[in-house]
């Protein structure tokens, strides 16, 4: 294993309900602890991306780092790569919207013709 901590998930393909979904919380782990599962939160449930063979990997180069780090280093750093996911989401958001409206315009349009 070479020192490297793996956290496996195990994320099942998430079904829309009616029902009000809430992203599974992060799990809290102590600085003592070594992480042995990470829940996904929903919005990967449908991807093929994240599965549950899924491993996540830190090096000992990143634990040592990570560990040296006092708590306003490590709150800026969780800051600058929250935000960094944030602009991601953002962006797939926005996309996404561009891509259903192409595919709407697509199907009035195939309506229209009614090739029949």
């Amino acid at each position: 294993n070479d020192g490297v901590v793996e956290v496996q998930g195990s994320v099942k393909n998430a079904r829309v309900t009616g029902e009000t979904d809430l992203a599974t919380p992060p799990p809290v782990v102590s600085p003592s602890s070594t992480p042995t599962s990470v829940t996904l939160p929903r919005v990967f449930g449908n991807s093929q991306v994240f599965h549950d063979k899924t491993t996540f990997k830190i090096t000992p180069a990143e634990t040592e780092i990570l560990q040296s780090m006092g708590p306003i280093a490590l709150r800026n750093e969780i800051n600058v790569a929250s935000l960094s996911v944030f602009k991601l989401v953002e962006m797939v958001n926005f996309y996404n919207g561009r891509e259903c409206r192409y595919l709407e315009e697509r199907d009035k349009a195939l309506g229209d013709l009614d090739l029949a």
